[in-house]
């Protein structure tokens, strides 16, 4: 009902704009099945309601158009029919994205302002707990960066410089959280990599050049 009365408005919009509305229809190779369903203007431009289907007939995603621009919530979906992942648009740009493990707990959320993503983005393991921690300045990947195992041991932890290359010391650590490889990023030129074993002891020692 709620999108009939969405799609009841949004012609009624497009009429008074004196845009006319056909149904557009896109079909798999040698097939009948619908692939994209939407709607067209007279003037080329996508508006209402567009959904995205498998070969089957699954909805796999779907959301409004306006003016050729995406708007409001899109949907995108496992082929259970499960929320894969949801991605609100404002004036045709990214808002807040957010993606979803198939029983419905949470992977990630992702925040945008004028379609670039924009502060700390932490993915989840499927038990709730965090997976990585990551941070963006205008879609560019900036500062700290870690990575966690499932039982909350940090394997990976670095820092990312402002037009996102790796500066400084990352560290690489085995399973129970002991040092595996150090990488030094703190010469320009060339980087030093480290590697441990298990008990700690030095078992190699190479240096490359930065790209």
């Amino acid at each position: 009902m709620k999108i009939l009365l969405f799609l009841l408005f949004n012609f009624s919009s497009l009429f008074a704009q004196n845009k006319s509305i056909t149904v557009y229809k896109e079909y798999y190779e040698n097939s009948s099945a619908i692939k994209v369903k939407g709607f067209m203007s007279d003037k080329g431009t996508k508006e209402g309601l567009w959904n995205s289907y498998t070969k089957n007939g699954m909805l796999v995603i779907t959301g409004n158009f306006e003016n050729n621009r995406e708007i409001g919530v899109w949907k995108e979906f496992y082929d259970s029919g499960k929320i894969l992942k949801t991605l609100n648009y404002i004036n045709g740009k990214k808002a807040l994205q957010k993606y979803y493990y198939e029983n419905g707990t949470l992977i990630s959320e992702t925040d945008y302002i004028n379609g670039k993503k924009e502060g700390e983005v932490i993915v989840y393991w499927e038990n709730g707990k965090i997976k990585s921690k990551e941070n963006y300045l205008h879609n560019n990947q900036i500062g700290k960066f870690s990575v966690f195992s499932k039982n909350e041991i940090l394997v990976v932890e670095g820092t990312y410089s402002n037009d996102s290359k790796e500066i400084g010391i990352w560290k690489y650590n085995f399973s129970d959280g002991t040092l595996r490889q150090e990488i030094d990023y703190t010469s320009e030129i060339e980087k030093k990599e480290t590697t441990y074993d298990s008990s700690g002891k030095i078992t190699d020692i190479k240096y490359e050049k930065r790209l």
